[in-house]
């Protein structure tokens, strides 16, 4: 009974190291999800001039109703403007952000929708540069602690079933 505790202290806190690594690469995911939005909006904005609320749409139609575009059309339906509908979308959203790049990004919405159609470029274009930034250091943490997280995990866990066997 005393191994058989001390296998699933073990396993626990391998899973705790495993869960560790596969935070920091949701992390770098949703980071590279900003920037493709981020360029996708450029890209429509440059060529087609579509409105914001349009334009989230769209995107909320190609990434299949589960992403940070998906979140702001529920508020625009419900009558939200663009600005308070992205707001509310970056708050409701699943991003695993921290708090100061959740607001940036929520300030992103605002500005857009504060300038006009080369405003827009330079904004975008300023966010690009900072969510890059953020990637390349979520991209340096992640190679950086995925391995020590891992193998502290089960480190731990296997001390503790050391110490209790």
């Amino acid at each position: 009974m005393k191994y058989t505790g001390g296998v699933l202290v073990w396993l626990a806190f391998s899973v705790l190291g495993a869960f560790a690594c596969e935070r920091l690469s949701r992390r770098v995911k949703a980071l590279e999800g900003v920037l493709r939005l981020l360029k996708k909006t450029e890209l429509e904005i440059r060529q087609f001039s579509r409105p914001l609320p349009r334009l989230a749409e769209m995107i909320a139609d190609e990434e299949k109703g589960n992403g940070l575009a998906a979140e702001c059309v529920r508020f625009l339906k419900a009558g939200e403007s663009f600005p308070s509908a992205w707001q509310k979308g970056t708050e409701k959203s699943p991003l695993p952000f921290k708090n100061g790049e959740r607001k940036m990004l929520s300030s992103l919405g605002r500005e857009l929708s504060s300038c006009d159609r080369e405003g827009c470029f330079q904004v975008l274009e300023v966010y690009f540069e900072r969510f890059s930034s953020l990637l390349e250091e979520a991209k340096s943490a992640k190679a950086k602690y995925s391995k020590l997280c891992l193998f502290s995990g089960v480190f731990v866990g296997g001390m503790i079933f050391i110490s209790i066997s």
